[in-house]
């Protein structure tokens, strides 16, 4: 058995391949079935950062969820992708200004509108999303805050996903189980040399592979961060900006 370590099946050609900008744009040239594809894909991703914002803000998880399923249908209905551009910054600040302007124009309407048309529906499991919901940061937290720290931590959730699958894809998700606590630098309480013997390999491959996994990690981390800024330049300040939010 090699003691070479795993390598990651992710290219190298372009560190920022058709991003989430680059799809909105697209979009905007060729309506139809690109564009809704690329907007319901975008929302899957991040409704759960629209939803907190819409409870901190003082509304009911019904009333949340209602919201919430409303401004994604409205993103489709008031042609929202004429008005986006990377010109304008990062996508997660357009969606934000954008939100509050949807709620204030919702709270002078005052009333319950039927939504729908069966053009774009999100799945949202409201109980899941009030879980999380309970455990987050006394009510000193505003709206906005708490928006950016659900970004941040639906991102995460996402990176962490695509790595799995990464290792998925080499039939290796024992390997990923075994070292997925070591992906943080500061993480990982179990010494290198008993994951080697559970693995059945010594210390140097599990050492070599925590670095590729790490790796890995922050190439994706890198590319997902890259979908929502305007252009490779801002992506560090935004990790910066996003890795804040969640202290």
């Amino acid at each position: 058995m090699s003691d070479q370590p795993e390598t990651p099946s992710g290219k190298n050609a372009d560190i920022f391949p058709d991003s989430r900008w680059t799809l909105v744009v697209r979009a905007q040239s060729a309506p139809g079935t690109s564009a809704f594809d690329a907007l319901n894909s975008l929302c899957s991703i991040y409704w759960q950062p629209i939803y907190a914002f819409i409870r901190r803000s003082g509304l009911s998880s019904e009333e949340a969820e209602d919201l919430t399923q409303g401004y994604l249908q409205n993103l489709m209905d008031r042609n929202y992708l004429s008005q986006a551009s990377p010109e304008k910054g990062k996508l997660r600040a357009f969606l934000l200004a954008d939100l509050k302007l949807y709620l204030s124009n919702e709270r002078r309407r005052a009333n319950s509108q039927k939504r729908g048309g069966g053009k774009l529906f999100i799945p949202i499991d409201r109980q899941w999303a009030e879980e999380y919901y309970t455990h987050e940061p006394a009510d000193e937290v505003s709206p906005a805050d708490l928006f950016d720290r659900r970004w941040a931590m639906t991102l995460l959730d996402r990176v962490l996903q695509l790595v799995r699958e990464d290792y998925s894809l080499r039939g290796r998700d024992d390997l990923f189980d075994a070292l997925k606590q070591f992906i943080s630098w500061n993480a990982g309480e179990e010494p290198y040399a008993d994951v080697a013997e559970r693995l059945g390999r010594d210390t140097n491959y599990v050492k070599q592979n925590v670095l590729r996994l790490r790796k890995l990690y922050r190439r994706i981390l890198e590319e997902e961060v890259g979908h929502t800024v305007s252009s490779p330049d801002e992506v560090l300040d935004e990790i910066r900006h996003l890795a804040a939010s969640l202290c």
